[in-house]
């Protein structure tokens, strides 16, 4: 088979390159590829660990993880999440929980304490009684009475 110099040379690389690949040589570059003799790294124990980046806490096991989304402490930093704010450490929470829910207990109980104040007449309900005297004083009130 005949042919020109180049086709040649050119078909003589292809084979070099192949007969170099035989040999251990990589087809990327013409480097040596040499096959580890060293031992196989020691497989490093993974410990898998969980973490709630609401609350930055790490958890161990995924039952903890999971048991942590139930608490109230995870609620706690999710509504200061939305709210924009940064989480709070358990420490801080722990601290402060009776405070947070004897806050929201004082607020539920007054609620619950208010007294309203009802016009028949008009259909209208008050929150204090200086309100509904008032309403009771004004020409307003008047007009509905006549």
């Amino acid at each position: 088979t005949g042919g020109s110099g180049r086709e040649r040379e050119r078909v003589g690389v292809r084979r070099a390159s192949r007969r170099g690949a035989e040999r251990g040589r990589s087809n990327t570059g013409g480097k040596p590829f040499f096959h580890s003799t060293r031992r196989p790294r020691q497989a490093v124990a993974m410990s898998r660990e969980f973490f709630c980046a609401t609350s930055n806490v790490p958890f161990s096991s995924e039952e903890e993880l999971h048991e942590h989304y139930r608490s109230a402490f995870h609620r706690y930093n999710l509504k200061r999440r939305v709210a924009g704010l940064g989480p709070v450490t358990k420490e801080w929470f722990d601290l402060h929980r009776d405070k947070l829910l004897s806050a929201a207990n004082a607020k539920a109980q007054k609620e619950a304490e208010q007294v309203v104040y009802y016009d028949p007449l008009s259909r209208k309900t008050f929150n204090s009684e200086s309100k509904y005297e008032d309403f009771t004083h004004s020409n307003k009130y008047k007009k509905l009475v006549k």
